[in-house]
């Protein structure tokens, strides 16, 4: 059995599908002072796995720290070196496995880690779990992860949305499931999230965005130098 569900396969790119036409009206806007206005020059290769993960690995190490979360996790339109996943690898002098799915949900980080758990690969030493928002569910299928988001809503899948939120606590209860599950198999877990109505339900630490990334949404290199500094105090 693989150690994880693939969601993608290995390739490299530079942008994001219909993301450069977005940054180029970023720099007009923002100006030559914006950090990725030189974007051309300083271009951010995103690296992925066989398996569709932002990660170095293929397979599991003898010894690994795993991160599990969304986009934030992944490293969304951040270079290498300035995901919180990086950082961490550089300071602890052992590998990070960023399992970070972007659009993901919390069912996710759960799915992935019992199907490691059942596989026979080694378990890590730790795992650093970054929860997204509650109201949103991930299916894997083959070598792929499909998502339902608020954000993310399109005509095919508003029907599955609407249902999962007419459908009483269904999203909670998934929510509820994932945390406990990843929180119950004796590893240690340092839980924390980046937005105040996940950290405020499952009552864990929230890291403030203090930056964006390229897109001017996602959480920049200094947001995730606070997330690494906060999992190396934890640790």
């Amino acid at each position: 059995m693989e150690p994880f569900f693939p969601v993608g396969s290995k390739e490299n790119f530079l942008f994001e599908r219909g993301e450069q036409k977005s940054v180029k009206k970023l720099a007009k806007s923002l100006g030559p002072t914006w950090k990725y206005a030189n974007y051309k020059s300083n271009p951010i290769e995103t690296k992925l796995n066989k398996f569709g993960y932002r990660t170095k690995q293929d397979y599991l190490p003898d010894e690994y720290y795993l991160m599990l979360g969304c986009s934030h996790t992944f490293g969304q339109n951040l270079h290498d070196k300035d995901t919180a996943a990086n950082m961490l690898e550089i300071q602890l002098g052992t590998p990070i496995i960023n399992l970070g799915i972007r659009g993901s949900a919390s069912n996710a980080m759960s799915q992935n880690l019992q199907r490691l758990m059942m596989s026979s690969y080694k378990k890590p030493k730790a795992i650093f779990a970054q929860w997204p928002e509650i109201h949103r569910y991930t299916f894997f299928a083959e070598n792929r992860a499909t998502n339902i988001t608020a954000a993310g809503v399109n005509e095919s899948k508003l029907y599955v949305f609407k249902f999962l939120l007419n459908t009483p606590k269904a999203f909670q209860k998934a929510s509820n499931h994932a945390f406990e599950y990843v929180n119950s198999l004796g590893i240690p877990v340092i839980n924390y999230s980046l937005n105040s109505s996940s950290a405020d339900y499952f009552g864990i630490k929230e890291i403030d965005r203090i930056d964006r990334a390229r897109d001017n949404q996602h959480p920049g290199a200094e947001t995730n130098k606070k997330i690494a500094s906060f999992v190396m105090e934890k640790l």
